[in-house]
């Protein structure tokens, strides 16, 4: 099997660094990308479409798409963009588009469609740091930590939180999702 690691928000390819030689030595093929501002894509404009192009541009026939946490948004709009390519989605602890809905609704509830009603699914805006230019970040290890490294050990979290990028939103903070190809698709 050959394996597509989408990482999440905020993380990039290095992410999989432990889990790419494991699959290898269980005789699959595993690739990790980085998507456009992210890792060593972190100075590339990271738009719905260049996002959606980083990881239909690796696809082959009969893929197993793995995303974890917003990476779940990344791969269910490849397979919707291709699901011929496309074996298997596999969430890990990973966000579901919404139909017609924007990223953050994925991540976070509105309830009654305005701020006062918003329940932060995740836990994550607690850890978070706004800066003036419009990004997030991660503001310390140990937020960090509770999010996403809780079963790490200390030296794991300072390596991982050392790479940790900053969230820009761009277009993806104004397009709706839609994946109607995916839906009928029924892929497993």
């Amino acid at each position: 099997m050959r394996f597509i690691l989408i990482h999440g928000g905020f993380h990039g390819a290095w992410c999989w660094s432990r889990t790419v030689p494991e699959l290898e030595n269980l005789g699959h093929e595993a690739i990790a990308i980085d998507i456009p501002g992210h890792g060593e894509r972190v100075n590339e404009k990271a738009t719905m479409a260049s996002r959606l192009d980083a990881v239909v541009d690796v696809l082959r026939s009969g893929d197993v798409l793995v995303g974890h946490s917003g990476g779940g948004l990344e791969i269910t709009r490849a397979a919707d963009a291709a699901p011929e390519l496309v074996g298997h989605v596999v969430y890990l602890a990973a966000a579901l588009p919404l139909e017609g809905r924007l990223i953050q609704d994925a991540l976070i509830y509105r309830d009654d469609g305005g701020v006062e009603g918003d329940y932060d699914v995740t836990g994550m805006l607690e850890h978070l740091r706004f800066n003036d230019d419009g990004s997030m970040a991660f503001a310390d290890a140990e937020g960090a930590k509770e999010l996403f490294y809780h079963d790490c050990d200390d030296e794991t979290v300072r390596w991982a939180f050392e790479q940790l990028t900053p969230e820009r939103s761009g277009d993806t903070a104004t397009t709706p999702i839609s994946v109607p190809h995916f839906w009928e698709a029924d892929l497993p």
